[in-house]
């Protein structure tokens, strides 16, 4: 069987973890050791991810996921074997061809267009999209250039990945036995991921 890679993007604050998206209608993979697959909806400004595949099991065809992995190359090995069932909900959609970007486009990276934001999560995009990739559409396009990702386990956010600072730091603070994270522009998040002020 041939093997399928793919090149992850790094992720700028955590350089021991790379991110990719993957999408094939007909073909189910065997994801490598060290390499998870998340499904993803959009929560607001966010983008909340879980996890549905681990490394060494089957990924079902069909089915377009955020790949991360330890690795910047992905070695993703064709089979014909059950795929584990994912029935969490997914708005990732996927190409698997080069396709112009349609309309309110977001696509995986490491900063914006324009360079002002950066860290891994969905960044509005124009251009043509990469064959066996995944996407998003946000209608919010015009006014929301990125989604960072907020990942979640059971119905229950556990951790914030990141969170939009730009070169600016944040504040971790206790208060009262509880975790806050305070930007520079006084916005204030719960150990959640969920905006308290």
């Amino acid at each position: 069987a041939q093997v399928y890679s793919v090149i992850a993007e790094t992720d700028p604050e955590n350089t021991d973890v790379y991110y990719s998206t993957h999408y094939n209608e007909t073909q189910s993979y065997i994801l490598p050791e060290g390499t998870d697959a998340y499904v993803a909806t959009i929560s607001g400004e966010d983008l909340l991810l879980t996890k549905v595949v681990n490394g060494g099991e089957v990924l079902p065809a069909n089915t377009p996921v955020i790949l991360k992995s330890t690795t910047a190359q992905v070695n993703l090995i064709p089979t014909n074997a059950e795929a584990v069932a994912v029935s969490a909900t997914n708005q990732l959609k996927g190409t698997d061809i080069a396709m112009a970007a349609p309309a309110n486009c977001y696509v995986l990276d490491s900063k914006s267009a324009d360079e002002s934001l950066t860290g891994i999560g969905f960044y509005a995009f124009t251009g043509t999209l990469t064959a066996h990739k995944a996407y998003l559409l946000n209608s919010n396009a015009a006014t929301l250039k990125q989604m960072p990702f907020i990942f979640n386990s059971a119905g229950t956010t556990t951790a914030i990945d990141r969170i939009p600072t730009g070169d600016k730091q944040c504040i971790r603070v206790l208060r009262e036995g509880h975790v806050y994270i305070l930007l520079p522009d006084g916005t204030t998040y719960d150990a959640q991921g969920k905006k308290v002020q």
